[in-house]
């Protein structure tokens, strides 16, 4: 018997013909997962990003219940737990009382106007 006999030739084309590569094929496949999740990972730490501006301030409800309030700046809020549930400006406010006519206690008509400056502490 030679030491190319049938069997083994054909265990030999077997494999170089086989769809299996040698494991070429992993690493673009973990190579794409992994990129896949960097991305998933950005976006979502991108989306938990809460930027509150000079004046302004925030309220945080984790599952429901008040947590927090936020200052000026950057904050993370955990998007599925936290949510940003009031956002008010602390800034001095101006509101415009349209004007309206009154008597006095001796029946005098007088015309009130007034403008109201609020601010929240």
């Amino acid at each position: 018997v030679s030491r190319y006999s049938k069997v083994g030739a054909s265990v030999a084309y077997r494999r170089s013909e086989s769809f299996y590569d040698g494991g070429i094929r992993t690493p673009s496949l973990r190579k794409k997962a992994l990129t896949t999740c960097l991305v998933a990972a950005a976006w979502y730490s991108l989306s938990c990003l809460q930027v509150v501006t000079s004046g302004d301030e925030c309220l945080v409800e984790r599952l429901g219940v008040y947590n927090r309030k936020l200052g000026p700046g950057w904050h993370l809020v955990l998007k599925p737990f936290e949510t940003v549930s009031f956002h008010v400006t602390t800034r001095e406010q101006v509101l415009d009382v349209p004007p309206q006519q009154c008597y006095t206690l001796d029946n005098a008509p007088i015309r009130a106007d007034a403008v109201v400056y609020m601010r929240i502490r």
